[in-house]
């Protein structure tokens, strides 16, 4: 499940590293994984990132990861740098509404939606690899690593924003505004490669 929504671009802009910068119209994609099968066992999990460039590379810049198993958060954290946190992450498919939800501590940080979803070519679909600050050997370093999906069925609908707590996601200073568009996908996932490391306080133009 994915929504994405505009917000204010001063909380699109404070969040990033100087090496990256926000797309012209600021947006933030919040993300619902359920994947039953994978070579770690079942992968629960949701993801907030701002719509950002890399050069001229679109990325999504990873504020945070929720995901409920803990086996998945450290093959995250040591494959691609996922700042993760453990919490309970929940997915319900019905013919009118797709939810998402997830929470920590019992709190509920994220409740999104896609009401009415409609099928569309699977074609249509398309989402940005992440992008975040990773801790490495060399310190910390913007870390891009790409997440491919196969798409088998895609649905659109109206996205629906119960609730979102930003600061539960790495920054209090996003403002959500409208929401564009709500998407689900059944698909078959690849998380990786990493793709490059970088400065995060320079940009890939200048290097």
């Amino acid at each position: 499940l994915h929504i994405m929504c505009e917000i204010e671009r001063a909380g699109a802009t404070a969040p990033l590293p100087p090496a990256l910068h926000p797309q012209n119209m600021p947006t933030l994609s919040m993300y619902v994984f359920h994947c039953p099968d994978s070579e770690i066992g079942p992968i629960n999990l949701a993801q907030v990132g701002i719509a950002s460039r890399s050069g001229t590379w679109p990325c999504n810049y990873l504020l945070k990861t929720v995901v409920q198993e803990q086996a998945v958060a450290d093959v995250l954290t040591e494959r691609v740098g996922d700042r993760c946190t453990i919490g309970e992450v929940a997915l319900s498919v019905r013919s009118d509404r797709v939810t998402g939800r997830a929470a920590v501590g019992g709190t509920t940080i994220l409740d999104i939606g896609c009401h009415l979803p409609t099928p569309i070519s699977p074609g249509d679909v398309a989402y940005y690899s992440n992008i975040n600050l990773a801790e490495t050997p060399r310190g910390t370093e913007l870390a891009y690593y790409e997440r491919r999906m196969e798409v088998k069925k895609a649905d659109r609908g109206a996205p629906m924003i119960t609730s979102f707590e930003p600061d539960a996601w790495g920054s209090d200073l996003v403002r959500l505004t409208y929401p564009v568009s709500a998407s689900l996908v059944h698909a078959d996932v690849t998380i990786g490669p990493l793709l490059m490391v970088s400065n995060p306080n320079v940009g890939r133009m200048a290097e």
